[in-house]
């Protein structure tokens, strides 16, 4: 039985696809390792969210350990400043560490700047590095910030400083092929260090997808958005969208950055089919507003990183729920949902064929029918998240010999 030690900026009891993964990873590997996973207490995307909980008892019931620094605040204007805060958290979750026994130190990007810290622990430890690259900040950053030369400057630091700790883990978890492609071709990364394990449903959400539900009825559809408001996700275009479609509801659930800019636009224009709520904590709640959609829908800005690496971890949500998506952007995303059939896809930042599209399904319940029970079986069959930690576990043992 090995000591695994994992590392993450998020984790249960948030909701975000981060931590539910890495509450997964950690769940699966327990069964056959002491598992002690160090992480804030829960923040995201704030702390009060969280006050009335019991951490303590809840930590307990976990079949692993938990050790909990202070609560971490991301949500800030100034990268710098943002910066700062992600390398404190970053070192309070390493000083947790430092006397515990670990065979194997795991850290889980976002963020980054754990890499280092995690890598000066296992070595000190004569541990093996795994890191798992989730997104790549330090690429994509200067394809969503201001071209200064001060940001071109600090991202390829940035990206050199990554490069290299990438090149000296002793194993690299990848969450889609683009990202295990691009650490390949462009860094030069040994193959035999990468493995691709993507993203899926949890046991939870998929038990209440399937839970009986009477949903309310109501006057017009839905069409839901579910995550984060960040400038790469620009989910703006949702305002121009129900200018063209009056005859749909629009409904947000989420926080970030783009949150005031989308709530100023709609106060401004007098738009009254869009409705915002903030991050929900609770998965019944959640599973609720899923229930009540009528279409999902996700978005993605064109930018070369962000295309040519992700799959949103919600699609696989989105699709537990039997609903029909649509999926505006371009990339790998769109090959993966074109060949399950579960949703229609545009270009992004088109609010003409977002409508376009809304309304083609809104007049085909054959078709939305059709689409979502494709993206249903097809995540039960394939994307179970347990079934997809267990190729970790194996890959663990098997190249640590633990």
């Amino acid at each position: 039985m090995a000591k695994i030690c994992i590392l993450t900026q998020f984790f249960s009891p948030e909701t975000n696809p981060g931590a539910r993964r890495l509450d997964s990873i950690a769940d699966v590997l327990s069964t056959k390792h002491e598992v002690c996973v160090i992480a804030p207490c829960p923040g995201y995307p704030s702390a009060e969210l969280y006050k009335k909980l019991d951490l303590d008892e809840l930590d307990k019931r976990s079949t692993f350990r938990i050790i909990r620094s202070a609560a971490f605040s991301p949500h800030h204007p100034s990268q710098i400043v943002r910066a700062i805060r992600e390398v404190g958290m970053a070192l309070r979750l390493t000083h947790k560490a430092i006397p515990l026994d670990a065979d194997v130190i795991i850290i889980s990007s976002p963020s980054m700047f754990l890499a280092p810290f995690g890598w000066i622990l296992a070595r000190l430890k004569r541990a093996r590095f795994v890191f798992e690259v989730r997104d790549m900040t330090w690429r994509y950053v200067r394809e969503t910030t201001k071209p200064s030369r001060f940001n071109l400057v600090a991202s390829k630091i940035l990206e050199a400083f990554m490069v290299y700790f990438l090149r000296h883990s002793d194993l690299i978890i990848c969450v889609t092929q683009g990202i295990s492609s691009i650490l390949e071709n462009d860094y030069g990364i040994n193959k035999e260090k990468l493995i691709t394990i993507m993203n899926g449903i949890s046991d939870e959400m998929l038990t209440l997808s399937k839970k009986p539900q009477t949903v309310t009825s109501v006057e017009k559809p839905t069409v839901t958005y579910i995550g984060l408001f960040g400038y790469i996700h620009g989910i703006g275009v949702l305002v121009d969208v129900a200018k063209l479609v009056p005859d749909v509801n629009f409904l947000l659930i989420g926080d970030g950055p783009d949150k005031n800019n989308i709530e100023e636009r709609l106060s401004h224009l007098k738009i009254n089919n869009v409705k915002i709520i903030g991050y929900v904590a609770s998965a019944q709640e959640l599973a609720d507003y899923y229930h009540q959609s009528t279409i999902l829908f996700s978005h993605y800005k064109n930018s070369q990183v962000m295309t040519s690496t992700m799959i949103s971890a919600k699609i696989f949500e989105y699709m537990a729920f039997g609903k029909p998506i649509i999926y505006a952007s371009q990339g790998i995303g769109i090959e993966f949902l074109n060949n399950i059939g579960c949703a229609i896809t545009v270009p992004p930042e088109d609010p003409p064929a977002i409508a376009s599209a809304i309304t083609s399904l809104l007049q085909n319940p054959a078709l939305m029918k059709s689409m979502g029970e494709k993206g249903s079986i097809f995540v039960e069959k394939y994307y179970q998240r347990k079934d997809l930690m267990k190729q970790l576990l194996r890959e663990l043992e098997i190249r640590f010999e633990i």
